[in-house]
């Protein structure tokens, strides 16, 4: 015999697997001197996407206690379950305290109910979410010639989803348990913009003598790697829709930007680390709703790094050659910074970042033998 509210993950007796369909759309044009262009369409949709749901969500019950237990429906005051007492005339029907009187199994059986660990605690993985994806992907590629190559690809793209895939189920993920549109926004990986650009070139000169030397056989590859901003979900940081499953998201603020930029210092507080504009968004103040504010809706900071390898080759003869190679990380030890807090918009630390994506300058040296032909 399990104990009174014991937490439960379910499966539905038919469960689909996800299916994705996909479509591409791709033109490719050769110039002269071994250049290409390619400009693609990239498009999908995902559904039957597995999401956890809770099957006891704590039910709001508006209005007031009244006289002889009377005023707030099906709240639960008696019974095996958890019994609850009723509050004093003129009280709330629904509090934080009372959450385990309102979930719903209990409220529909006060004795077999209460078994269950509700609001978040006891959830079903159901099939019932979905998924689109729409990108547009630029490439320019020059192939491999004597002195250098290069490649470099840009993507537009718009992620949609309900609830991110990271593994295992393990909890419950949506704002909304009776309406997962309210969910329906920017995946946690829509990163909008991405920029790459890597090349690999190498002094090939028409030299003599010492200058010929000094000058041929040095090989440099940067990488270039621009993120525009993760998108991050705020969160109200209390349980204003009173059902207990703890996702509820603030208002926001028409005509207020959301992003302070303030330029970052090593000092703390938000003159030093402030990100979000506090004054964009606020708490959600009515009992047994939920704030405006939808999932996922502002980007943090963009990612920029800059790696770069260099190379000075020597011919031994046609077959081997040995290669002195610097490769360095972050070469300008630029700051990529981390999301910023996003729970609470009245809490102090709000809206401040804390730290970085990116570390910070790495070198790192080495010796390679290279051998052509076979052994």
């Amino acid at each position: 015999m399990f104990p009174a509210q014991s937490g439960w993950t379910f499966l539905p007796p038919q469960f689909h697997v996800s299916d994705t369909l996909q479509w591409t759309l791709s033109i490719q044009h050769e110039f002269s001197h071994g250049w290409q262009a390619q400009i693609a369409y990239i498009g999908n949709k995902t559904s039957n996407m597995p999401i956890g749901t809770p099957i006891s969500p704590a039910i709001y019950t508006a209005g007031v206690w009244g006289a002889s237990v009377t005023g707030c429906g099906s709240v639960v005051t008696t019974g095996t379950g958890p019994a609850a007492a009723a509050g004093a005339v003129g009280t709330l029907c629904s509090t934080t305290k009372n959450q385990q009187a309102r979930f719903s199994l209990t409220e529909a059986n006060s004795s077999q109910g209460n078994q269950f660990l509700g609001g978040a605690g006891s959830y079903m993985v159901k099939d019932i979410a979905w998924a689109k994806y729409n990108g547009m992907v630029a490439s320019l590629q020059h192939r491999l010639s004597s002195t250098f190559s290069i490649l470099s690809n840009f993507t537009w793209s718009k992620c949609l989803d309900v609830a991110d895939a990271n593994g295992d189920i393990n909890g419950v993920v949506e704002e909304n348990p009776y309406n997962l549109r309210m969910d329906y926004g920017r995946c946690g990986s829509d990163y909008e913009r991405i920029f790459n650009t890597t090349m690999v070139a190498k002094s090939a000169f028409r030299l003599h003598g010492l200058v010929k030397y000094a000058v041929n056989d040095w090989e440099l590859a940067p990488l270039f790697h621009i993120l525009s901003g993760a998108p991050y979900n705020i969160t109200q940081g209390s349980d204003i829709s009173l059902t207990d499953i703890g996702n509820d998201r603030p208002n926001r603020v028409p005509d207020t930007p959301a992003v302070k930029w303030v330029k970052m210092h090593s000092g703390t507080g938000e003159t030093n680390r402030g990100y979000l504009n506090q004054a964009a968004f606020t708490l959600n103040t009515v009992q047994g709703t939920y704030g405006n504010l939808g999932r996922n809706v502002v980007s943090g900071p963009m990612t920029f790094q800059f790696d770069s390898q260099i190379s000075r080759i020597f011919t031994i003869d046609e077959k081997l050659s040995l290669a002195f190679r610097i490769e360095a990380f972050n070469v300008l030890n630029h700051p990529s910074f981390s999301n910023p807090s996003a729970s609470n918009p009245s809490s102090g630390s709000f809206g401040q970042i804390s730290g970085t994506s990116i570390g910070a300058r790495i070198f790192l040296g080495g010796i390679q033998g290279r051998f052509l032909g076979s052994v």
